[in-house]
């Protein structure tokens, strides 16, 4: 069991470490020093608006974006946006609503490429729903990304680079 200002640092510090891991190519062990750091925190009772723990479950995600393991990432992903959601912070992990919208996107192309439309067309709503935060995030995603585009002719329609062909997807559940 953890307790203190050195536990909080001896967490950072094997958070630092899975930042260097990943630098090195050493996935694993920097999951696991992510890992680590994630469940030590959690021992701190840190109050739930500290930043360390949203960040740190960013970087998992990122291990597993990293390893194309798209759902896995965007599980962490999601935990850090309601993670500082549920502080009642208005700073909700923009970082975080980035880091969903690529992994939504990736999931997209993956399930297009299999021929799976129906669930290219479900990440790509969720996509579509990142956009309802009102952040500069979420719409940084449509700005700089360039995968999802709004055709000025039709306000209930998005286009979408699959990669291999650009689809039309509905905003709405009847498509």
């Amino acid at each position: 069991q953890m307790h203190g200002q050195s536990s909080i640092d001896t967490c950072l510090t094997q958070e630092k470490l899975g930042d260097t891991l990943v630098k090195l190519d050493k996935i694993e062990e920097a999951h696991w020093q992510y890992l680590m750091a994630f469940r030590g925190l959690q021992q701190c009772n840190l109050p739930k608006d500290n930043p360390h723990t949203s960040r740190i479950l960013v970087s998992l995600g990122d291990v597993f974006f990293s390893a194309a393991d798209y759902s896995r990432a965007l599980k962490y992903y999601e935990k850090s946006i309601r993670f500082r959601a549920e502080t009642n912070r208005s700073d909700v992990s923009f970082i975080g609503l980035v880091k969903c919208g690529l992994a939504h996107e990736a999931m997209a192309k993956n399930e297009w490429t299999k021929g799976e439309v129906d669930m290219c067309r479900f990440h790509v709503r969720e996509l579509l729903w990142l956009l309802t935060y009102e952040s500069p995030a979420g719409r940084s995603l449509f700005e700089t990304k360039g995968a999802v585009k709004k055709p000025a002719s039709d306000s209930q329609k998005f286009l979408v680079d699959t990669g291999a062909q650009i689809i039309t997807v509905a905003s709405s559940s009847e498509s």
